[in-house]
């Protein structure tokens, strides 16, 4: 069974609420729209079990830029593409993320695309070196054009406490991250489902989001941590 497939039958007959537009809310490179090209798509599992959907990206500047969309939750929480808030299935946003992708560029659902084994040169911890790696890509999406809303955000360091949980520390990181997708018309999905004359979302995420810092740092009570990291390479090259 290919990931794909376990994801899709790990929510059968589950209601998803329905997905609405919305503007929400790093890097080195500023907030923008930018034009992006897919050099390879590909699933893998962490070591928790998320499956997430590897992209490699470029923009039309020929610079570079990888990212992880988790599409599920852990397999302790079952591999689901959905939380529940208030009874309510709400899906990812990482998920829905990946999925207007795939009907961007090939006017269908993530689930109806189909995998093919390739090899792709990934980092790896033990070697400590980049090694070529098996994986199961996702060729229908390879060369596809969209337009992403990249932010440059600032956050606190992420780090494992004593019982496995994810907590935030007085460290500070800066990082791009895909927050939004459209069409190469500027569109999303639903905008142009509903054959929509105005790019309205994108407009509002650029005036919302264009050139600033998405700032979710937060203050850290009982950490000894410095509140400044050294600066890190841009997930650009």
């Amino acid at each position: 069974m290919g990931l794909l497939s376990k994801v899709q039958s790990a929510q059968q007959e589950v209601q998803m609420e329905e997905v609405k537009d919305s503007i929400g809310g790093f890097s080195y490179w500023p907030s923008d729209v930018y034009d992006l090209t897919i050099n390879m798509a590909f699933l893998r599992e962490s070591s928790g079990g998320s499956i997430g959907l590897n992209l490699f990206l470029k923009n039309d500047k020929g610079q570079q830029f990888r990212t992880i969309l988790y599409l599920t939750s852990n397999l302790a929480n079952g591999q689901k593409t959905f939380s529940v808030v208030e009874g309510k299935n709400i899906p990812k946003a990482a998920y829905v993320l990946g999925d207007n992708i795939a009907k961007i560029i090939t006017n269908t659902s993530l689930f109806d695309l189909e995998e093919e084994e390739r090899t792709v040169m990934l980092y790896d911890f033990d070697a400590r070196a980049e090694k070529a790696t098996k994986v199961p890509a996702l060729p229908e999406l390879i060369g596809g054009k969209f337009k992403g809303g990249i932010l440059h955000r600032k956050a606190n360091k992420q780090v494992q406490d004593n019982s496995g949980k994810w907590v935030p520390t007085a460290d500070i990181t800066e990082s791009n991250v895909l927050s939004k997708v459209f069409n190469e018309e500027g569109f999303t999905v639903l905008e142009a489902e509903a054959e929509a004359e105005k790019t309205d979302l994108m407009d509002a995420w650029l005036d919302k989001y264009k050139g600033q810092v998405d700032d979710r740092v937060k203050s850290v009570s009982g950490s000894t941590s410095s509140s400044a990291a050294a600066p890190t390479t841009s997930m650009f090259n």
